[in-house]
């Protein structure tokens, strides 16, 4: 899993920091092709899911995982009416996979997560870098979270492999 904060500078000063976002390459899988997801928070607990049409697709499941633990929430689209998706977070991070279904069987995106609440650009000037430890604190709970999110993409894809509903 990778993650970053953007922190934007002007003249040698801070202007702030970015939400947290968190890639976990390679956690993808399926019998065609997985979509390319993009993970939007700006500054909200909204985030926002988008992605490109999957040739092929029927529908689309977004699956969302809030880190801290809890039930993971079924959102199901029709393929063809939507290429985006918005989630309250309720302020916690919360990973996502997007689901591509069709007659070729199904694909599954990369797992995708936001660390919302901590964004601080266009609010008042950072002192020195006063941000950073809650980053360091949020991405460690990131990190222990992540083997909870990681069990439930496993039982994600042997549902799916074994042709059961996700629910």
């Amino acid at each position: 899993m990778v993650c970053f904060a953007a922190e934007p500078t002007a003249g040698g000063q801070a202007l702030g920091l970015s939400d947290v976002l968190c890639g976990a390459p390679g956690t993808g899988s399926g019998s065609f092709a997985a979509p390319q997801v993009t993970l939007q928070l700006k500054q909200s607990p909204i985030a926002g899911v988008t992605w490109p049409p999957v040739a092929g697709a029927q529908h689309y499941v977004l699956v969302s995982i809030p880190v801290s633990g809890g039930g993971m929430t079924f959102n199901s689209m029709a393929a063809g009416l939507v290429s985006n998706a918005a989630h309250n977070t309720e302020g916690r991070a919360t990973c996502y996979t997007l689901i591509a279904f069709g007659e070729a069987g199904f694909g599954m995106s990369d797992l995708l997560c936001g660390v919302p609440g901590i964004a601080t650009v266009g609010r008042a000037q950072l002192s020195g870098g006063a941000a950073r430890p809650a980053i360091d604190e949020l991405t460690a709970s990131l990190g222990s979270g992540i083997p909870s999110v990681h069990r439930g993409l496993a039982a994600i894809r042997q549902r799916l492999e074994a042709g059961q509903p996700l629910q």
